[in-house]
């Protein structure tokens, strides 16, 4: 056997390797949080800024990764024919299917809920959820938090919550993580009081306020990263350096949550039909991508960064990268990322609240350590 009967030979075992994991991803699950397998401790100084390292790191042990082309998942016309629809709305008749936009944006009303599916984004809202419309602690969220703590409120846990996803996920493909990279709980006093501060605050003519919450919904709001070949997907929307057309899309499970079940669900990106772009090699180690970091200049807009920046995770993953939001097919690459945080500067003091805390996100090439993300 010749060298190029064997390199074709491997390429076919590689398709077919990739179409295997694609079927795996048919159906989806819940998965509990992976435990660090090794940390790291030092100080970066990156364009003049002091950056202290005091991190776990996932992923230092994983010998071989690969890189896709990805397709978004298109649903076609016919969404209902692909996924079962009750896992979103229960048993409730529909009352009305419509197309939106085009003929691949469909939208399913039922008494008390609405889906609408697209080629690239999957959103549920139930007529419940109307409630917490503007009331600003009820966010869906697009960031994530330096340091996870979400109270669980008594008789409905945390994984409760969750749990209640996964019908929906299984429809999707989607494999998230229990482990919320963002979150809240909401009693019922402070959604009383939520609300009572918004009406204070003053409302439009055409605005109203929810005022009459009651234990049900008592609530959690969440953002779940998920895995992609077994790896996490960098969950938030990042831009590339020196431009603003080349960015990730959001790659999360959004949710709010009540003891009723699930008032919101929102998926900006579905992974669809994919085939391996080049061939597997093995990642740069973490300490040569913190090296990647130190070469930063003024010209990435890091000088403007506040005080006490800090690392406190690093993880190998995959970044989805796209030449515009609006495409559906984007580059899945393995990549060291990174949320770098500091307290935002107000004066000559830092405020001590907790939305004063900003934190940036970074990914670096696991194959070349060029630098792809940082903001």
């Amino acid at each position: 056997m010749n060298v190029k009967e064997m390199r074709w030979i491997r390429c076919a075992l590689l398709m077919a390797a990739a179409m295997i994991m694609m079927g795996a991803t048919a159906s989806a699950e819940l998965v509990e949080p992976d435990s660090p397998d090794g940390h790291i401790a030092r100080t970066l100084v990156i364009d003049g800024v002091e950056v202290t390292v005091d991190a776990d790191v996932y992923g230092s042990d994983v010998r071989e990764v690969q890189a896709y082309k990805l397709t978004q998942r298109n649903f076609g016309r016919r969404p209902e024919e692909e996924i079962d629809l009750t896992a979103f709305l229960g048993d409730e008749e529909i009352l009305e299917r419509r197309t939106m936009w085009t003929a691949e944006d469909v939208c399913f009303e039922t008494a008390g809920a609405r889906l609408d599916v697209d080629p690239w984004s999957v959103l549920l809202r139930r007529s419940e959820a109307e409630r917490f419309g503007n009331l600003h602690v009820a966010f869906m969220l697009s960031s994530i938090a330096e340091n996870q703590t979400i109270r669980e409120l008594p008789a409905f846990s945390l994984e409760e919550a969750i749990e209640k996803l996964e019908p929906m996920l299984d429809q999707l493909g989607i494999t998230a993580v229990k482990r919320p990279a963002d979150g809240v709980s909401l009693t019922l006093d402070e959604l009383r009081d939520a609300a009572q501060a918004r009406l204070e605050y003053g409302l439009l003519p055409n605005e109203t306020v929810f005022m009459e919450f009651t234990k049900e919904d008592e609530c959690y709001t969440l953002l779940l990263p998920y895995l992609y070949h077994g790896l996490m997907v960098m969950p938030t929307s990042e831009h590339l350096p020196y431009t603003n057309q080349y960015e990730t899309p959001l790659t999360n499970v959004n949710a709010l949550i009540s003891r009723r079940g699930v008032e919101k669900l929102s998926l900006d990106f579905i992974p669809g039909e994919e085939k391996p772009d080049g061939e597997p090699f093995e990642p740069i180690p973490v300490e040569t991508a913190l090296e990647t970091c130190e070469q930063l200049t003024s010209s990435y807009g890091w000088g403007s960064y506040g005080k006490n920046a800090r690392i406190h995770e690093i993880r190998l993953g995959y970044v989805f990268l796209s030449r515009n939001l609006a495409t559906t097919e984007v580059k899945a690459r393995p990549v060291w990322f990174m949320y770098v945080f500091s307290d935002l500067i107000d004066g000559e003091e830092a405020n001590e609240a907790v939305d004063e805390v900003e934190g940036r996100g970074i990914a670096i090439d696991a194959q070349t350590g060029e630098m792809l993300i940082v903001w």
